[in-house]
């Protein structure tokens, strides 16, 4: 039976907060309808989130950029299962050298 995880009392929450929470908290910031402590509060997402947000930082994704793009990852696997389809399995080498 899995472990239920509960998160201990004091530790630190990480994003208690949904996508559209966060989009209203930030376009009632952009119309002015609130501060940022007034949206903080209410939305009860971080300032430093919210300041982060405004200014575009931290929008990449984590890690480096692929390589290829899907298209090319599933025309790889496409050659591979037709191949094995065929009855010729791929070993490593194989797949390094048709990339």
């Amino acid at each position: 039976m899995p472990t239920i995880y509960r998160r201990k009392a004091g530790n630190r929450r990480y994003i208690d907060y949904t996508k559209e929470q966060l989009e209203q908290c930030l376009n009632d910031m952009r119309s002015q309808i609130r501060t940022q402590r007034a949206a903080a509060a209410k939305y009860k997402i971080p300032r430093s989130t919210i300041k982060n947000k405004l200014k575009n930082k931290h929008c990449n994704k984590p890690g480096h950029p692929t390589i290829f793009t899907i298209e090319e990852e599933q025309a790889f696997v496409a050659h591979v299962t037709e191949l094995s389809e065929f009855g010729f399995p791929i070993t490593d080498i194989d797949l390094k050298i048709i990339i």
